[in-house]
């Protein structure tokens, strides 16, 4: 009775999302239904704790819990959750660098799903997949997973608008320099994402528009679009929004001649090691390189540029391992040790 309860209350706060709340009383009934051997209990609380985790940005915390879930639901045979167990595990490694395992795991849960004969949620797994192997800068393989899914879309019967493959769009495109229509197409999704059940699909299309505007050189309306992200609530942006926000805000600003800009690269840099993203941590150590080059700094920018370079090559994060040699380029153009 006592897990029912807590899972009942923990369940209902995440509705609310409350997530921080729910955390605590999802640990009880973990807790109580192990003590009093409800094995299926355990392992709903174990998943829901997961997500909980997963909303709330605590990405090494959650990852304990999806495989705790993912065992737990095994051992009592129970396969139903299975490609949702994969498809949390798949996005605590992806977020937290290590993408070759993240895509690992999403794999094996796409081919549940295809088995299964889940479209829905075959195309949210195939709109995950792009949007990852789009952080490796493997386009040609990312593009062809949106297609599967915008394909897979059209051939299933369903109104579920969980789904990004616009706003995954958007961000291929932008990755490939096609600044113009990724504005435009981020633009849309910001605009027609009105709806209350739609807020982090359009929290995640203002940061593409904000990264679009940067990359075209509208640097003072990027600051102003990662703003409206970062004065969000955890209701209406995932953690990783807002620390993506914070990251690509610091570059905006350093590109704006902003003098916060090696602040606001702080805080990214210590928000995105609190979180654990990885790839994050590097894209702020390559502000602050920046920052660093552009002060007069290039022995300072190129060890930062270094260890940037050194968490995008662990991650696979190809893009950033770009940014970080671009960097060292530069630093040893103008004097710093960039070996």
């Amino acid at each position: 009775g006592g897990a029912a309860a807590a899972m009942a209350l923990g369940c209902g706060l995440m509705r609310s999302n409350r997530h921080a709340e729910a955390i605590g009383h999802l640990r009880d009934a973990a807790s109580f239904a192990r003590q009093a051997d409800w094995a299926a209990g355990a392992a709903s609380a174990e998943g829901n704790l997961s997500v909980a985790c997963y909303h709330r940005g605590r990405m090494r915390e959650g990852l304990e819990h999806a495989y705790a879930a993912l065992h737990a639901f095994r051992e009592i045979g129970e396969t139903r959750a299975e490609s949702t167990n994969l498809n949390m595990l798949g996005l605590f490694h992806s977020l937290m660098g290590e993408l070759a395992t993240g895509v690992d795991y999403l794999e094996q849960a796409l081919k549940l799903t295809t088995a299964a004969g889940n479209g829905p949620i075959s195309v949210i797994l195939l709109g995950h997949l792009a949007e990852i192997e789009g952080f490796r800068g493997r386009l040609d393989v990312a593009n062809a997973r949106l297609e599967e899914a915008v394909a897979l879309l059209g051939a299933t019967a369903s109104i579920d608008r969980t789904s990004d493959l616009p706003g995954v769009r958007a961000r291929l495109l932008l990755a490939e320099g096609r600044t113009g229509e990724a504005r435009e197409l981020a633009s849309q999704v910001v605009a027609d994402r009105t709806d209350e059940a739609d807020h982090r699909i359009r929290a995640a299309g203002i940061v593409t528009l904000a990264a679009a505007c940067d990359a075209e050189g509208d640097s003072a309306e990027a600051v102003a679009l990662y703003d409206r992200v970062l004065a969000m609530t955890e209701h209406d942006a995932t953690v990783f929004h807002r620390v993506e926000a914070m990251a690509g805000r610091a570059f905006a600003m350093l590109r704006n001649g902003d003098p916060g800009a090696a602040e606001a690269a702080g805080e990214a840099l210590r928000t995105a090691r609190d979180a654990g993203y990885r790839f994050l941590e590097g894209r702020a150590l390559n502000v602050l390189a920046a920052v660093d080059l552009e002060a007069g700094r290039p022995v300072a920018a190129a060890a930062r540029a270094r260890e940037a370079l050194l968490i995008h090559r662990e991650t696979g994060h190809g893009p950033g391992e770009a940014v970080s040699l671009g960097i060292l380029a530069d630093c040893e153009s103008a004097g710093g040790d960039a070996a």
